[in-house]
Order: C-alpha cells, then sequence, then structure tokens
C-alpha cells in the first residue's frame, strides 16, 4: 500500500488559500509533497515539471497524484460563495472556474472574442463564426 516511505505525494490544488488546508492534511499523511501548482484543478508544471516529479517517485515505489478544485460553500449555504477571514466581502470561490466557465458561455453564446490561439488548440479555423462554437460545445456535452 501506499507509505509515506514509498509514496511521492505529488499536488495540484488551486492556489486559492482556502486549498491549502487539504494540502496540509495530506502532507501530515504523507509527508512534504511535490507540488505541480495549479488554478481551477489544472496543474501549471507541464511536461518538464511532470518529468522533474516523476524523478522523485521511490523505487519500487509510487506516485499519489492529487488534484482538486476548490468550490466556496458559504454560511448561508450558498455554493460558490465563501466568507474569508478578515475580508467583508463575500466571495465567489472558485473564481478562476467562474470565470472560465463564463468565457466557454461566452463563446457559445456569440459573446466572447475568442484568440487564434485558442482557435488553434480547439483545432477551429482561425476566423469562424459562434455557429461553429455552439455546435462544439454542444457536441461535447
Amino acid at each position: 500500500g501506499f507509505t509515506p516511505a514509498n509514496t511521492l505525494l505529488a499536488t495540484s490544488f488551486c492556489a486559492d488559500e482556502l486549498a491549502r488546508i487539504l494540502e496540509d492534511e495530506f502532507n501530515t499523511v504523507y509527508g512534504h509533497n511535490f507540488n505541480l501548482g495549479g488554478l481551477s484543478v489544472f496543474p501549471f508544471a507541464g511536461n518538464t515539471g511532470f518529468g522533474a516529479m516523476s524523478a522523485h517517485i521511490p523505487d519500487d515505489g509510487f506516485c499519489l497524484l492529487v488534484h482538486a478544485p476548490h468550490a466556496g460553500i458559504s454560511k448561508d449555504g450558498v455554493i460558490g460563495k465563501v466568507e474569508r477571514s478578515g475580508i467583508a466581502l463575500v466571495d465567489n470561490c472558485c473564481g478562476s472556474a467562474i470565470a472560465a466557465s463564463n468565457y466557454l458561455k461566452g463563446i457559445t453564446d456569440g459573446g466572447a472574442k475568442i484568440t487564434p490561439k485558442l482557435h488553434a488548440v480547439l483545432g477551429l479555423p482561425t476566423r469562424c463564426c459562434s455557429r461553429a462554437h455552439s455546435s462544439i460545445w454542444k457536441a461535447t456535452q
């Protein structure tokens, strides 16, 4: 099984300070972690970081890769909102995930401007109409 002696803990939690609580709990079990960074569950490390991480796995051991977004729940039970210590504003949580979701919704609704680089990632022509984006969005649902 996974033990601190034979397991490298690798994490990719959102950069938000609220995610540190979960990361700290894993660290109490497995010791220090290899932090791949992250925002809204996506690791920052890329191929180079994953290669570096793999070099830290104990011989004949394991890598426990834990990645997770954080989602706030306010005292009133509102999902996606959180009270932060010392801040009066009831804030979005995870703001990055909400922004990404709103951007994708804007693309499908035709209101957001999509960049040529993003078109290349999606395999779309440099110029296309919102109907094409909408078709892609609906096809993936």
